[in-house]
């Protein structure tokens, strides 16, 4: 991805260039709006767990509504996304004040064509990431204390896992500013500050990093299998998360 004042161009390599140009664009929008919706369903969980621990569960009926509104939201984006492309001949064009593209496979959008999709995409996967994480922050401080004043009630085993819980959590949260890190970089390219391989490159590698739903479920079997030698303490475990 070049960002830049007056568009934003993406480079591909992959194997979508041996299928078409527009190919590697959906794979790209597809991935972008799920790197951003998993930073709403690290958020989603945290009130989930702050939820549990002062309610009953959910019904399956509840849990499916929930999961049908959130859905909604990814298709919808996933949809604006298609509108967001310019003509290729225009876009290598108009960058290449910074590059020569003319080698390689480009897709990507102008200032010049000024729509609104591409305000809402922009807000959608660069301007909720901020906001998103401060409310990651604050929702697991409220899940710690939480967990803190029940710490008196908790038996041996709960109080094991409670200190398994507690890393996973602190974990968990940081992951949204693996994007946070993704979205500066962006900005810093998309006010002209700086132009370079090296800023581009920082981009994608963060963006690669902070896939935060997959690391989630990877950093919450990894804490359950720290203390879970036992089908009942792995129940028990699972219920807490």
């Amino acid at each position: 991805m070049i960002p830049a004042p007056f568009g934003t161009a993406m480079v591909y390599l992959g194997p979508c260039t041996i299928i078409s140009p527009f190919s590697c664009h959906i794979g790209h929008s597809a991935m972008m709006n799920a790197q951003t919706y998993s930073i709403y369903i690290v958020a989603v969980s945290f009130f989930y767990r702050l939820y549990i621990l002062k309610h009953n569960a959910p019904t399956q009926r509840t849990m499916a509504g929930i999961c049908f509104i959130m859905m909604v939201l990814p298709v919808c984006m996933f949809t604006l996304t298609f509108l967001t492309i310019d003509s290729e001949t225009e876009v290598r064009e108009a960058f290449r004040v910074i590059y020569n593209l003319d080698y390689y496979v480009v897709q990507g959008h102008l200032a010049s064509h000024s729509r609104k999709v591409i305000k809402i995409s922009t807000i959608y996967n660069a301007g909720s990431c901020l906001p998103v994480t401060i409310i990651v922050f604050i929702v697991r401080s409220r899940v710690l204390a939480t967990l803190k004043q029940k710490h008196a009630k908790m038996s041996v085993k709960s109080l094991q896992i409670h200190r398994i819980l507690v890393k996973v959590l602190t974990l968990q949260a940081c992951l949204p500013a693996l994007y946070t890190l993704t979205i500066i970089c962006y900005f810093i390219g998309k006010h002209g500050l700086l132009h370079s391989p090296i800023n581009e490159h920082a981009i994608r590698v963060f963006c690669s990093l902070s896939k935060e739903e997959a690391n989630c479920k990877i950093l919450t079997y990894c804490g359950v299998a720290l203390f879970a030698k036992t089908k009942g303490e792995v129940n028990d475990a699972m219920m807490l998360y």
